[in-house]
């Protein structure tokens, strides 16, 4: 089992999180687009179920070609580990990736980075979970604070003194739930909170980009990336072969059974 060490602020927040340093097995081969499974998928899983591991975390690439024996592997370490390994679906991320930019090669060639969000494989500083030092979207207090007229109503706290405080009006006042008469209210709430919120994250990851390159240089990631060596420059200067970078939303299955149980209701 791996572990790191974090700060106090970053254990309240995700306590119990993985290293992050993801194991991607299966998938196709970059050229030809045939299933690329071999004795080491097998021993992969072979390991994280024998030992119960959940660190390294596991990504598997499912496809239509791949084999019944790998399904039958994957499916029973599932059922000892929880959730390892992941299922990550080429039908879906290859075009996804390739509509981003990468060529098919690189698309096919993708895997998953620290959780699943998928990149191109030693040619792309993908950062498509963010780069490190920005925050997660949470999408389910967008839809909290969309239908409380852009204040969550949960208690906060002051991570100095430790004191709760009251809510705080956050985002555009949207209404509240109990007058609305229909589920398209509901809906356009929560788009107007995602709308400036987004616009919020996007401003301040840039802002973090351009001093984090300033003083994080990453020398070692660089040394092994596609077309840091070629230009010259580091992966924080947009050295790699293909640059994008993403925000990570995170709660979309609680979003989705909220938004679903108030259309129920």
């Amino acid at each position: 089992e791996m572990n790191k060490f974090w700060g106090d602020s970053g254990e309240y927040g995700v306590p119990g999180y993985t290293s992050g340093q993801l194991i991607t097995i299966g998938g196709v081969d970059p050229k030809t687009g045939e299933d690329a499974t071999n004795a080491v998928t097998y021993m992969c899983l072979q390991a994280s179920g024998r030992l119960v591991l959940h660190d390294p975390p596991t990504a598997l690439r499912i496809h239509k070609g791949m084999p019944e024996d790998l399904w039958e592997a994957a499916i029973e370490t599932n059922k000892i580990c929880g959730g390892v390994p992941s299922m990550e679906n080429d039908e879906v991320i290859i075009p996804a990736l390739m509509d981003r930019g990468l060529p098919l090669e690189s698309a096919r060639n993708y895997c998953a980075v620290g959780c699943v969000e998928p990149g191109g494989c030693g040619d792309e500083w993908c950062a498509c979970g963010g780069t490190g030092g920005g925050d997660f979207f949470n999408m389910v207090n967008a839809l909290m604070v969309g239908i409380n007229n852009g204040a969550n109503p949960m208690p906060r706290r002051d991570w100095m003194t430790g004191k709760t405080l009251p809510p705080k009006q956050v985002g555009p006042a949207t209404g509240y739930l109990k007058d609305f008469t229909s589920f398209d209210q509901v809906l356009d709430a929560y788009k107007q909170q995602v709308e400036l919120f987004v616009k919020m994250h996007i401003s301040l990851t840039n802002s973090f980009e351009y001093v984090a390159r300033q003083h994080m240089p990453l020398p070692v990631v660089s040394s092994t990336m596609e077309g840091c060596m070629e230009k010259g420059a580091d992966v924080m200067w947009g050295g790699a072969k293909y640059n994008s970078t993403g925000i990570a939303g995170v709660g979309i299955g609680n979003l989705a059974d909220s938004l679903q149980m108030i259309k129920h209701l």
